[in-house]
């Protein structure tokens, strides 16, 4: 009897989603509690988003940093490349 991968992986996974499985425990072995992120970094000016909302995130989220990159459009990573990542590196080993 030939099956098509569709009626296989319905009768292997009996109902589970091998792809979420151990995710979840994986994620949190990786980055132990707590896990709360607290870097934002903004291109000025910005169409999409406006500053008002980046405020707004930094007096909702406890302990956050916002960094304005000005003279840039909406890709802040692209534009502003070495001050991006010169910040990320910080943010990521503990020196911001």
């Amino acid at each position: 009897m030939v099956r098509s991968p569709v009626e296989a992986s319905r009768s292997a996974g009996a109902g589970v989603s091998r792809t979420t499985s151990g995710v979840q425990e994986a994620y949190a072995a990786m980055f132990p509690a707590p896990r709360q992120y607290k870097i934002t970094a903004m291109a000025v000016p910005e169409e999409q988003i406006p500053l008002s909302t980046s405020r707004r995130l930094l007096d909702l989220i406890p302990n956050s940093q916002l960094h304005v990159f000005a003279s840039c459009g909406h890709w802040v990573q692209i534009e502003h490349a070495d001050g991006f990542n010169t910040l990320v590196s910080s943010f990521l080993s503990g020196d911001l």
